[in-house]
């Protein structure tokens, strides 16, 4: 789809995504509080496939085999792995940091779409890929200078970096193979289709000391709240959002999430100094480049 042909109706949901997500570092974070990073990926998913399961039931006619290999994919890279990989980040970054790294998928999302999806290959694009990166090298630096406990270890924003990856294949994905799929039952059955296995895996975590921490409720607000506003309800409209438009319109929710998080995570308590500006707005011209004809 064209530039001329976004709409206001499309700026819309982007920016209501934003909103949306940019709010699910805090939520993340206030879930770390009581439980482990990878109970609070589990009960995410699980939360949000749980909440599908009527939809899904009532959609169920659309089903045929050839959605399997991309919902699966779908499910995987565009919801479970993030799920997983933004908690262990946020163990040891802010839920700024995060959030500014999340701006880092529309510049994936072309580079994966270029080399595997048959995107148009452009040298401006590709130096956007270059400049958005060098901005997520500042931001992470400067995240390590705030001397702040949770923002100490670099090495973990390396998590985040790849969750972004992993969207850009999720984005990528949809629109090359599920592009006229119902946005509600594929969101339903990618997310169902993650579900053995996630209560697999917090089956054999330590459950009890979770709900034995005096912030557990709050925690299970927050991350019943993640998953039902952040992954259910945005997810949907992501996924018609891409459909309507394109793959990299849809991950430009990133310039925006970021300045959600920055004000949530400076109003919730959340370290900061102005050089992540400076990294933030490299990213932003990065992915402004990635798009350009």
């Amino acid at each position: 789809m064209s530039e001329q042909s976004i709409t206001a109706k499309h700026w819309g949901i982007l920016i209501f995504l934003a909103i949306i997500w940019g709010a699910s570092f805090v939520l993340i974070r206030e879930g770390l509080v009581a439980m482990t990073w990878v109970q609070v990926a589990c009960m995410r998913v699980i939360v949000a496939a749980m909440s599908f399961v009527p939809v899904v039931w009532y959609y169920r006619k659309l089903f045929t085999k050839k959605l399997v290999a991309p919902l699966l994919a779908m499910g995987f890279f565009g919801n479970t792995l993030p799920a997983f990989l933004f908690p262990l980040a946020q163990t040891q970054i802010s839920s700024v940091v995060a959030g500014v790294l999340n701006s880092l998928a529309p510049l994936f999302t072309f580079l994966l779409g270029a080399l595997f999806f048959g995107i148009a290959w452009r040298w401006l694009k590709f130096s956007g890929v270059v400049v958005g990166l060098l901005g997520a090298v500042v931001v992470i630096v400067f995240g390590q200078e705030l001397g702040d406990t949770n923002t100490s270890n670099a090495a973990y924003a390396a998590f985040a970096v790849l969750a972004t990856v992993s969207y850009g294949v999720s984005a990528n994905v949809i629109k090359t193979y599920l592009q006229d799929v119902n946005p509600f039952f594929a969101s339903g059955l990618a997310l169902l289709m993650m579900l053995p296995g996630v209560l697999c895996v917090i089956a054999g975590t330590d459950i009890q000391a979770a709900i034995s921490h005096p912030q557990f409720l709050r925690s299970l607000a927050a991350i019943t709240f993640l998953g039902v506003a952040s992954t259910v309800f945005a997810n949907v409209l992501f996924v018609r959002l891409v459909q309507m438009t394109s793959a990299l319109f849809g991950t430009f929710v990133a310039y925006l999430i970021p300045i959600v998080a920055i004000i949530l995570g400076l109003l919730t308590g959340d370290p900061f100094k102005w050089g992540l500006l400076a990294g933030t707005a490299l990213i932003a011209s990065g992915v402004w480049m990635s798009r350009r004809d």
